[in-house]
């Protein structure tokens, strides 16, 4: 279970190296193998694994979703390093002028079929906004890609589009809009006016991307914490503008997909789907313990790195399959969060389990008793909202 999240020392590897082995490991033989051949076969092992996955796209290639072959979101988490790798994975710089050191990982999800499609391991000076590029690799005709403003390049949703691959996002603010006539679209002018959007416009001054924009009103609290907060950026250069603080009123959507596919109250509605990544980086930092690494060289980080990934991503490919049993089974929706949690801090327990067919059934109950949503009526939980529109 080291790759889940034991504490990663160069001596307890060894011990497991030991145990798995039948015989005694020195912590400076294990140090001597982590090198950057090390690193390229266990990184070789996740893409074979990724590429080897077969997705578990239940039955929800319908509703908003059955025009589209995947549904990727796009997004990345960073990781604080002990501060002498500075040097291989640079980060932000503090008041002294010092570098953090920082890891960044990049990772493109699949939202129907429950998977990962890919992952890049980089330093933290590799933004979002220069990965944005990185999903015309793997996006296909026929897909749709979710992502935040963090990777809103005009170049690469044009990309998307010519390939015929549909996307949603946020609208940058100073992005320029045009009428389709090529005419300068004033945004807060039209907003005021109707009070809601949905138009076709052109997207940016050279690209004039024809795209469709969709603009909804927010609870006045909710718009009222997003100025408040824009107010507070220490960042002198992102002080908001009074256009933009009563642009933040609504919530303002960019997409290329066709109002025939989609009425305007399901955008947000898609969009909101996009925080289910958030909810497994949780889950790699709280269950997985993703951040808890070695303070050693740059290639003992990378290969735990991406042995935890690979770990990741064999237990994830049976989580749908789960899910799905159990909402037939039990009528309960399947928490990734609260699986993760069970599985990982009782697998000693549960490995005993599975040796009987008793136990198995135990393990059964207990995963439906602890480890399903609590059934609440002020909202849906995930599952429920992605069963509510597939």
């Amino acid at each position: 279970m080291l790759a889940f999240g034991a504490r990663c020392s160069l001596e307890t590897l060894a011990s497991i190296i030991g145990l798995l082995g039948g015989q005694t490991v020195s912590k400076q033989a294990v140090a001597k193998r982590l090198s950057g051949s090390c690193v390229d076969f266990v990184r070789d092992a996740l893409f074979a694994t990724l590429g080897s996955v077969v997705g578990f796209a239940r039955s929800r290639k319908s509703g908003v979703f059955e025009s589209f072959g995947r549904v990727l979101i796009q997004d990345s988490t960073a990781l604080q390093l002990s501060p002498r790798l500075a040097a291989a994975f640079p980060g932000s710089r503090n008041q002294s002028g010092k570098t953090h050191a920082i890891a960044k990982i990049q990772a493109v999800y699949d939202l129907l079929a429950e998977r990962f499609v890919t992952f890049a391991l980089t330093a933290f000076t590799r933004n979002d906004q220069a990965a944005s590029p990185d999903i015309l690799e793997v996006a296909r005709p026929g897909d749709l890609v979710l992502r935040d403003l963090g990777y809103f390049v005009l170049s690469v949703f044009a990309g998307l589009h010519q390939r015929g691959i549909y996307f949603l996002t946020r609208l940058r603010y100073k992005v320029g809009l045009f009428d389709e006539e090529g005419r300068p679209f004033d945004l807060l002018k039209q907003l005021r006016r109707h009070g809601r959007l949905d138009v076709a416009l052109r997207l940016g001054k050279r690209a004039k991307l024809p795209v469709r924009v969709v603009a909804v009103p927010l609870p006045r609290a909710v718009a009222n914490a997003r100025r408040r907060k824009a107010r507070e950026n220490r960042d002198k250069r992102c002080r908001p503008t009074q256009e933009h603080l009563q642009l933040l009123g609504w919530e303002i959507f960019v997409t290329n997909v066709p109002s025939q596919i989609w009425p305007p109250e399901v955008v947000g509605q898609v969009y909101g789907l996009r925080w289910r990544i958030e909810t497994i980086f949780k889950a790699w930092k709280s269950n997985f313990h993703l951040a808890d690494l070695p303070a050693g060289s740059a290639h003992q980080v990378q290969a735990v790195l991406y042995a935890r990934l690979l770990s990741i991503t064999v237990c994830h490919t049976f989580f749908g399959p789960l899910a799905e049993y159990f909402e037939h089974a039990y009528g309960r929706s399947l928490s990734l969060l609260r699986l993760t949690k069970f599985l990982l801090e009782c697998h000693g327990q549960i490995a005993l389990l599975t040796q009987t067919a008793r136990g198995l059934d135990l393990l059964e109950q207990l995963i439906a008793k602890h480890c399903c949503y609590a059934k609440r009526r002020d909202r849906l939980n995930y599952m429920e909202e992605l069963q509510c529109l597939g």
